[in-house]
């Protein structure tokens, strides 16, 4: 069973960036990929859902969005956290 649905992310499951993460965060482009990978950076590697939309201030269906094609891209780790 996949850790999450297309949508509704719970917020018990964390991200943290993959090599490949972090070299797109250290690039920084300015697009909505690169904010949400540098603001699972800068909290440690170790973010919710929650955490990267009020550090971002980009809405949850979008992070949500983004962060499902980061991760079939290889570039963020989902981990299943306690609820």
């Amino acid at each position: 069973m996949p850790l999450f649905s297309r949508t509704n992310i719970p917020n018990s499951i964390t991200f943290s960036l993959t090599p490949l993460g972090k070299k797109k965060a250290e690039d920084f482009s300015g697009d909505t990929e690169s904010r949400i990978l540098v603001a699972i950076e800068e909290c440690g590697g170790g973010s919710n859902i929650s955490e990267i939309c009020a550090s971002t201030g980009i809405g949850r269906g979008k992070v949500e969005k983004v962060l499902l094609r980061a991760r079939r891209g290889g570039k963020v780790h989902a981990i299943r956290g306690e609820e």
